[in-house]
This record gives structure tokens, C-alpha cells and sequence, in this order.
């Protein structure tokens, strides 16, 4: 797959369609894909897709921070005026500009990015959609927290670091700073996950004693509603989980309560429900965790395929992803991947099924 800027500046993929394909629809998976044959074509399908890979700044930082999950050290980004590129992740952390403004401000407790306003296309997936959406997805990035950042505060641009995200996600863990919006602390959670100290316990500002542990009973009491959980709760099990690993790897005391027991159920039901309800194609329900079915466009079969397995690939164990029932899904979303009209799927959607099949090469190699 071939991506490049075309002149509408939309990223888009030349159709290729592959001898493998069975259908001039969706595609297929194989019955029993090898290992090897499945990494084979995920990272054939990265590298082609990471040649020359520009998007424009006019798509905003939302769409260009997935971007940047998906392919952290060759997404580059284009200037209208005169068509230079920059590293992705140096223009964001080094004072960029949404809808003429800073992406990253001060705040009293560190710094922080302005988030969209319900009801305002112009900053819809343009801006955060959750609190601390960008430093969770960075998080992934394997970021040394003095990594330097810049912000504005007010005034100014002034020199902070990647650390300075941790330190607001912290202060508002708890608070709704978004109060137009379900409260999804989820972010939180993925991001602070792994940068905490064992059995951390800090003060939020307001005052409140919040844990790793406590955003996890948060997160798991607050469960998947169909109609609000941010792209069909497949974050916030993806956080979940990884809250879960990073705590055995601390030897957090918790580990061994019965909160700790009921999350690790929690993440298991819902990978159950993946697998029973896999279709015969070797995709992942279309319908997500609504049920069975498939999907009834590109988008949603992108969409769903994709969180699907990016939540699976960070949960499964290494066996788990090696049996043919996952490996299916993985080949059947870099099979479509290969195929299909980007222009037909939302961008978000298409990074983070990038990003889903990134993981499972990682994870399988």
C-alpha cells in the first residue's frame, strides 16, 4: 500500500488488490495462517505505508497524534505554504498550532492540551476528545519523561517536559475537566500506568487520594455502554489491561486483591466475547462488543477489525496471539488494509489499526 498527499491533502492508499483475496469485497483470512506468514505481510504493509508518509498540519493535532501512535518515527508533517516536512513528534512537542493556537498550555500542576467543545465542528477531532487523550497514546511511545516540551502559558512559549503531562494527568485524575462529556479516565490510566512508582498513592487537586489501582475501579465499575464508552470500550480495556500488567511487573501489593482478580475477569470476558464471535472470514464482530455480525462498510470493518485487535494484541498472551483464531484476525485487517480506499475510512480508525498490527509484529517477532 502506497500512501501519499493527494491534492484534496487527504491521505489516501493506491487499491491494490492481492491474488489472495477471494472477493472484490471485504477480504479473507486464511483457515490456518503460520505465524511467519502473517508478520510477513503486516510488515510488508507497514513499510510500504511508511514510504514518504505525510500528512498535512490542517488536519489538526487529534488526527496527526493517532498518526503518530501508528508510526511514532516516520509520520511527517507538511506546511501548506511551502510544502516542508517535519517529523511529526518535533512539531507537536516543539510549540504547534491548532486553529491558531497552542496545542500545549500551562497549567498550575504542568501542562496540558486544550480540549474540543461539544457541539463545535471546527475543534471535533481536531482537539482532545478526553482528558489527557494525547499524553496516553504517547505514553506508548516509550518517551523519557525529561523529553523537552514546549508550552505556552499565556505569555509565552516556555521549555517543559514529556514528565510535565504526568504531573497535570496526576492533579485532575478524578475531575471531570470536561463536564459536557461521559468521564472517561481512561487516558489517564494508559498514560500514567506505566510512569508511576510501586504502590503509589498521590493527592489529585482537589484534594482527593487517587492509585493506578483506583482508576481501575473506576474504570471497571463504569463498564462498556454501547452508546457512550469511547469507541466501543476497546480503550478502556486496552488501558485496563495494561494498568493490570505494569502492576506485576511493580510487584504492586494489590495485585493480589480481589479488585485486581475482578479486573483481570473483566478483561477476560471481553476477550472471550472477541473470539466466540469472530466471523468465518476471520474478522472481528462489526458490531463490535454489541454482539455478533459484520460490518456494512469499509469504516465500520476498519474501525471495529482494528480496536479489536489492537486491544487483543496488548492483552493476549504470546500463545494466544499465536493460535489461528487471532492470527486470522490480524491477517484479514492487514488483507483489508492492503485493499481499500482510505478515503472511505475515518483517519482515527485507520491509525489505530495500523498501530493494532504494529503491536502484534512487536509482540509476535
Amino acid at each position: 500500500m502506497k500512501v501519499f498527499l493527494r491534492s484534496l491533502i487527504i491521505l489516501t492508499v493506491v487499491v491494490s488488490l492481492q491474488a489472495h483475496s477471494l472477493a472484490p469485497g471485504f477480504s479473507t483470512a486464511d483457515a490456518e495462517p503460520s505465524v511467519e506468514q502473517v508478520t510477513t505481510e503486516i510488515d510488508a504493509l507497514i513499510a510500504e505505508a511508511e514510504d514518504d508518509l505525510k500528512v498535512p498540519i490542517s488536519l489538526g493535532p487529534w488526527v496527526i497524534v493517532h498518526g503518530i501512535l501508528a508510526f511514532p518515527d516516520t509520520l511527517h508533517v507538511t506546511k501548506k505554504e511551502d510544502e516542508t516536512s517535519v517529523l511529526a513528534l518535533d512539531w507537536l512537542r516543539k510549540g504547534g498550532l491548532a486553529l491558531g493556537k497552542p496545542i500545549f498550555v500551562t497549567t498550575p500542576n504542568g501542562i496540558a492540551s486544550p480540549a474540543h467543545t461539544p457541539g463545535n465542528e471546527k475543534t471535533r477531532e481536531v482537539l482532545e476528545g478526553h482528558p489527557h487523550q494525547f499524553f496516553g497514546y504517547l505514553s506508548d511511545l516509550g518517551l523519557p519523561m525529561t523529553t523537552p516540551w514546549m508550552a505556552h502559558d499565556g505569555k509565552r512559549w516556555v521549555e517543559k517536559s514529556f514528565g510535565d503531562l504526568l504531573l497535570d494527568a496526576k492533579a485532575v485524575a478524578g475531575v471531570n475537566t470536561q463536564p459536557k462529556f461521559v468521564y472517561e479516565p481512561t487516558w489517564i490510566l494508559w498514560g500514567l500506568s506505566r510512569h508511576v512508582k510501586r504502590d503509589e498513592v498521590w493527592t489529585n487537586r482537589q484534594g482527593g487520594k487517587w492509585s493506578i489501582a483506583r482508576l481501575v475501579d473506576y474504570e471497571v465499575r463504569a463498564g462498556i455502554d454501547h452508546d457512550k464508552t469511547a469507541c466501543g470500550g476497546m480503550h478502556r480495556l486496552y488501558a485496563i489491561d495494561l494498568a493490570l500488567k505494569e502492576a506485576v511487573k511493580r510487584e504492586d501489593k494489590w495485585v493480589s486483591s480481589a479488585l485486581f482478580q475482578g479486573a483481570t475477569g473483566f478483561v477476560q470476558k471481553h476477550v472471550a466475547q472477541l473470539r466466540n464471535e469472530q466471523n468465518r472470514d476471520g474478522s472481528l464482530s462489526g458490531r463490535l462488543l454489541r454482539g455478533p455480525g459484520m460490518a456494512d462498510s469499509w469504516h465500520t470493518r476498519i474501525n471495529s477489525n482494528g480496536h479489536s485487535v489492537e486491544f487483543l494484541a496488548q492483552s493476549l498472551t504470546l500463545e494466544q496471539m499465536k493460535q489461528p483464531w487471532f492470527l486470522r484476525s490480524a491477517q484479514v485487517l492487514a488483507r483489508d488494509l492492503s485493499m481499500v480506499d482510505e478515503n472511505e475510512i475515518g483517519l482515527g480508525a485507520l491509525f489505530h489499526a495500523y498501530h493494532a498490527l504494529r503491536l502484534v509484529s512487536e509482540r509476535l517477532r
